[in-house]
């Protein structure tokens, strides 16, 4: 098993766990899908956390951020795509 692979596996494994028992949501901004897109404060790698998206058609992405300037970074898996989005695009979730 590749490193990224087992890696992922871990991610997929822990995101299972944490996202829907302990995360905290810290921020959101809408997608193109019309869903959302919310970071969280959960550890993803060394220096990110985990994000992850939603659609109304129930379709779910997970994956890891971090800023960079004034832009959040996204790297989705499993196919590694980037995405960066200006961080003032996000509303702050208050809890």
């Amino acid at each position: 098993m590749t490193k990224f692979k087992k890696t992922l596996l871990i991610l997929t494994l822990a995101l299972a766990v944490a996202v829907p028992a302990g995360a905290k949501d810290i921020a959101y901004v809408a997608n193109r899908e019309g869903g959302t897109i919310v970071l969280t404060d959960v550890p993803c790698t060394k220096d990110t956390a985990v994000v992850y998206a939603n659609s109304p058609s129930g379709r779910m992405l997970f994956g890891c951020w971090g800023t960079r300037r004034e832009y959040i970074w996204v790297m989705w898996y499993p196919d590694q795509s980037m995405s960066m989005y200006p961080a003032l695009s996000f509303t702050t979730i208050e809890k």
